[in-house]
This record gives structure tokens, C-alpha cells and sequence, in this order.
């Protein structure tokens, strides 16, 4: 459960979805021009240095810069991609993160695995997650459907 000015989400049914509906801040409208990409990993290590540990497991990270309908910057999500599954993860800011593996290879897909909290807690958690197929790896769908995360992390 992560908490923001006394709001709190959590994951129910298929995605994330705030616990208190009456909290939940307005959703703004989307437009093409509300992602960027990143133009290298390096970019990504200058806004936080923390995701080198990611990096350092896996190469093939690509990150996005989401911004909000005034072209600010809102989000850092990145995504690294294996045969049947995608980790990803969503930085608000150093205090509010969240990552899921995400089973891609089914047209329902699902959510196998998911941790939020503190940036560093979050890598932490990412960084340990066994590689999909490998011993420990979770594989079990724990919310079955297309996974959306809020329009505001928390």
C-alpha cells in the first residue's frame, strides 16, 4: 500500500487502483507529445544514479520520460524485456516507485510479481527478482488482465 497526502492504491482485480475513490487526484488528459524517450541509459543514471544496479543485471533496459499535459516531467518508467514477461518500473521520485513483472506472452496476461515503496527499496526488490524461467522466479498470474498503473503513482 503506498500512501500519498492521505490517499493510499493498491493493486485490485487486473491493476492498481486507488482504495479510497473520493482521493483519487484528477487524471489528466494524454497527448502525443506526453512521452519522450530517454535519449540513452545515461540519462536515466543522471536523474537517478541508483537504477545502475539494474543496469548493471541487465543491459537492455529502455527508459521513457513521461510528462504531464504542460510537457513537465512526471514520470521515469523503465522497461527491460524477456521472452514471455517485461519488468518495468515507475519513478515518481526517490520516495515513491513501483515495479512489476508483467506475463506478456498470453493475450490476458497478468501480474506475477510487484513491489512498491522508496526508490531504493523498489530496485532492491527488482534486482533480486530471479530471471523468468530460473529457479525461485515467480510465474504464477497473481491478477490476471492488462495491468495499468495510476495517472499519479501515489
Amino acid at each position: 500500500m503506498c500512501r500519498r497526502d492521505g490517499a493510499a492504491w493498491g493493486i485490485v482485480g487486473a491493476g492498481l487502483t486507488w482504495t479510497d475513490p473520493a482521493a483519487r487526484p484528477p487524471k489528466p488528459e494524454k497527448t502525443a507529445k506526453d512521452t519522450r524517450a530517454v535519449n540513452s541509459v545515461n540519462e536515466a543514471l543522471q536523474l537517478y544514479p541508483e537504477l545502475a544496479i539494474l543496469v548493471g543485471i541487465q543491459t537492455l533496459w529502455t527508459f521513457w520520460i513521461l510528462t504531464d499535459p504542460l510537457g513537465r516531467p512526471e514520470w521515469l518508467v523503465g522497461v527491460v524485456s524477456w521472452p514471455e514477461h517485461s519488468d518495468a518500473l515507475w519513478i515518481a521520485d526517490r520516495q515513491h516507485a513501483l515495479a512489476a513483472r508483467l506475463l506478456v506472452a498470453t493475450p490476458s496476461g497478468g501480474i506475477v510479481w510487484q513491489s512498491s515503496g522508496t526508490l531504493a527499496a523498489t530496485i532492491d526488490a527488482l534486482s533480486n527478482l530471479p530471471a523468468p524461467g530460473t529457479p525461485g522466479a515467480p510465474c504464477e498470474v497473481l491478477k490476471p488482465g492488462p495491468f495499468w498503473p495510476p495517472a499519479r503513482l501515489c
